[in-house]
């Protein structure tokens, strides 16, 4: 009873204050994609390198493509390439970085892609 009683009388006197704060979703991993396309063949090659927030290597990703119709493709299949593997990492947040600023601003849109690469940008 003694033990109990010290407790109630510490909640009484004890002020218990709380904040509350917007965190803001940092990205835990950064992606980095990049592709190439040999045009005779139509095969590509997507290379992806992931980093952590300390700049620490965590993962690193070739995949070979066969059929790639275009340039654009090849940057649309590395794009989805990183998705796919920031999903296998499990992590909370992931930033997709890449040099093809068509792809980026058609993932982007709102608006549905009706070309080529509409159907590579719905998966991503």
């Amino acid at each position: 009873m003694a033990d109990h009683e010290g407790l109630k009388a510490l909640k009484n006197n004890e002020s218990i204050s709380r904040s509350y704060r917007i965190q803001e979703v940092i990205p835990r991993i950064r992606i980095h994609f990049d592709a190439t396309i040999d045009g005779k063949t139509f095969r590509s090659t997507s290379g992806l390198v992931g980093w952590d927030l300390r700049g620490n290597l965590m993962v690193l990703k070739t995949v070979i493509h066969k059929n790639v119709p275009s340039p654009f493709a090849t940057e649309a299949y590395a794009c989805l390439e990183g998705t796919k593997l920031g999903i296998s990492l499990r992590t909370h947040s992931v930033r997709l970085m890449g040099d093809s600023k068509t792809i980026i601003r058609q993932c982007q849109a709102i608006s549905t892609d009706k070309s080529v690469i509409g159907a590579i940008i719905r998966d991503i």
